[in-house]
This record gives C-alpha cells, sequence and structure tokens, in this order.
C-alpha cells in the first residue's frame, strides 16, 4: 500500500477546518498531518510533518503569496499548495499560478473534489479549471513575446520522445491522459516531465508550456504511437 498524502491545512473558520479534517479522516489515501488558523505557524508544521500539500485559505494571505511559496518551497522542496478560495475569479487565479501555487478549489465543492484535487497535485498536475488555464498561458504568452531575451535563450536539446510530452502539455493534458495517448506508462511521463523542467530550467508546467508555445511545439502535427 502507498503511504498517505500528507496534508497540512490553514483556514481561518475552526468549524469549516474540522469538518474538513474529520471527513478525510476516512480517506485511506489522505493524512491530515497539521492545522492551524495562524498563517505563521504553517512553515513550522510543513517541516515538522514533510507535507505533501499545503491546503490554504484564501482568507490568511495577509502576505506576499509569492514570497511564502518560495519560502515554503525552500524549507520543504516537495510541497505542492493548493489554495481553497470563496468564488476566485480570473484575477485571483492568475495571481496564485504566477506565485507558484499549484491549484485553486472553491469551498463551495464537494468532498470528493477537494480528494479528487489533493491527488491529483500530489501528482505533479495542476488543479486549475482549462477555461482558466489557457486564458493564463495566452495572456502569459502575449506578455512575453516582446522579450528579446527570451526568444534569444538556448536550451539543451529536447528529444523528440520529450517534444511529444511537451506538446500534449500544450492540450491540457493530465498525466493519465498524456500515457494514454503515447501508449507509454504515467510514470514514464514524469520522468519524462522531470528531464524536460530540468532541461528548461523551469519549475512547474505551464512555464514549460510556454516554452513549447514560444518554440511552435503546439502548432505541429499531434503526437502518435511510435
Amino acid at each position: 500500500m502507498n503511504n498517505p498524502i500528507i496534508v497540512v491545512i490553514a483556514t481561518q473558520q475552526k468549524l469549516f477546518r474540522e469538518a474538513v479534517c474529520r471527513t478525510i479522516h476516512d480517506e485511506k489515501s489522505i493524512q491530515i498531518a497539521g492545522e492551524t488558523d495562524n498563517i505563521h505557524d504553517v512553515v513550522d508544521l510543513i517541516r515538522q510533518y514533510h507535507a505533501d500539500i499545503f491546503l490554504l485559505d484564501s482568507a490568511l494571505i495577509t502576505t506576499d503569496i509569492a514570497e511564502l511559496t518560495h519560502f515554503i518551497k525552500e524549507q520543504n522542496p516537495s510541497t505542492r499548495t493548493l489554495v481553497l478560495a470563496d468564488h476566485p475569479d480570473e484575477d485571483m487565479i492568475f495571481h496564485f499560478l504566477r506565485a507558484g501555487v499549484k491549484g485553486y478549489i472553491s469551498k463551495d465543492t464537494g468532498i470528493a473534489s477537494l480528494v479528487k484535487a489533493i491527488d491529483r497535485v500530489h501528482q505533479g498536475e495542476l488543479w486549475v479549471e482549462r477555461k482558466f488555464l489557457f486564458r493564463y498561458i495566452e495572456h502569459e504568452s502575449d506578455k512575453g513575446s516582446g522579450n528579446d531575451r527570451s526568444r534569444h535563450r538556448t536550451y539543451p536539446a529536447l528529444t523528440a520522445r520529450e517534444e511529444e510530452v511537451l506538446r500534449c502539455l500544450t492540450l491540457g493534458h493530465t498525466n493519465k491522459e498524456i500515457a494514454e495517448k503515447l501508449f507509454i506508462a504515467e510514470k514514464t511521463v514524469k520522468t519524462h516531465l522531470n528531464n524536460i523542467f530540468k532541461k528548461l530550467n523551469v519549475t512547474h508546467r505551464i512555464q514549460a508550456i510556454l516554452y513549447a508555445i514560444g518554440q511552435g511545439l503546439n502548432n505541429q502535427q499531434n503526437p502518435t504511437k511510435g
């Protein structure tokens, strides 16, 4: 049996926090290891329990979220942040993504969706509605199109298979969908993504997608078995 996903949760409302913890308690794949209503306790809890997922209430964000996520990464590189938000709008979602947050979920969602979001983010995927994800990619791509430094920047060459995986990313496919499309194991997809990230010197999928768009990989023929 796989080890449970270790979660630290920080929310403003005690009743909401306790309800989430009590409900998730029955999930064998997830363990709520620490909880707090104080943003200043978060880093200690994450470091203490080596948290895989940090579930953060947007109402507690009183500081620069980018600084917080960066600091958390320094303390425990494997921790991924998932934000709980009240009716997040496009600007808020874009702000989260730029800050390194791996996804967001509405507080109105059901427990099944929360469990799924935690699992997907733990697997290295982004939990963002596709319509917002692609608007964000388009926005960031347009913003960087006039940057001469990015145009002239060189990267180590990607293999043909890595380019196929990267092209699938631009289509919004999950790791599982990429594996099915390319007839390879999901574990192999993760290995290819890790190699792509290292070669491109990026830390998450959106940065890799922006690179792919800049190179025109998203306009090439769809990958096939081979």
